[in-house]
């Protein structure tokens, strides 16, 4: 201990002449009594762990964690209301599985359901996504993350449909990520909010608000796990 205590540049604080000066407060980060840093280098941790906390609280470390807590198999409802149409409504039920890959890098979605198309007929429908948590820094230095959505045709990503970005926890206690994306002259403003639990998630409402030339309707998705 006293050879890592002199690589650190720390004292030996075995007599009164030498005991801790700095960061004596109750929760103060301190290093132990005996070997006490110096009071740079303890302002300096305190800025950091300061900085993780701010991280935390901003949403930043969410792409992981929301990733990892989808994983499993979920039952969806869907309800598309079109506006163009006097408001008519299409509803569409059916599972969702959310799996990782082989690599851990990223979760694949896919959706198997009923659309229903009359009373008495449905037409089954599928989809799939690539979740994608992203990390990344400016040239400024300041970081950013993401939950980047990708579309999946051919069993093959292909280009990316949403960047969806955490940002505050609304209060209904639902994690909301927003971002658009504009499909040649259609805009989809995209909601994404997650209930979550520790680290598992008790729901997903997703809304999709889709405006164009000739597009003009309201998704609403509501998920909750199988059980």
């Amino acid at each position: 201990m006293d050879t890592l205590a002199r690589s650190l540049l720390i004292s030996n604080n075995s007599d009164e002449e030498h005991l801790p000066k700095y960061n004596l407060d109750v929760g103060n980060f301190i290093s132990p009594a005996f070997y006490q840093s110096d009071d740079s280098i303890a302002k300096l941790a305190q800025k950091e762990i300061d900085g993780e906390i701010e991280k935390g609280n901003c949403g930043y470390y969410l792409p992981h964690v929301v990733a990892s807590a989808l994983i499993g198999s979920w039952t969806f409802q869907r309800n598309i209301v079109h506006f163009f149409s006097n408001q008519q409504s299409d509803y569409i039920h059916g599972s969702v599985r959310y799996s990782r890959s082989k690599q851990l890098d990223y979760v694949l979605y896919r959706e198997d359901g009923l659309y229903k198309i009359s009373d008495t007929k449905s037409l089954p429908v599928f989809r799939e996504y690539e979740y994608v948590p992203s990390f990344s820094k400016d040239d400024d230095g300041n970081a950013s993350s993401a939950l980047e959505l990708y579309f999946v045709e051919g069993g093959k990503r292909t280009y990316l449909f949403l960047s969806l970005k955490f940002q505050h926890q609304d209060e209904d206690g639902y994690w909301v990520a927003t971002n658009d994306h504009l499909c040649v002259k259609d805009l989809y403003k995209a909601n994404f909010r997650i209930k979550l639990d520790g680290l598992t998630a008790s729901e997903v409402i997703i809304t999709y608000r889709v405006k164009g030339p000739s597009k003009d309707y309201e998704s609403t998705t509501i998920m909750t796990p199988q059980i």
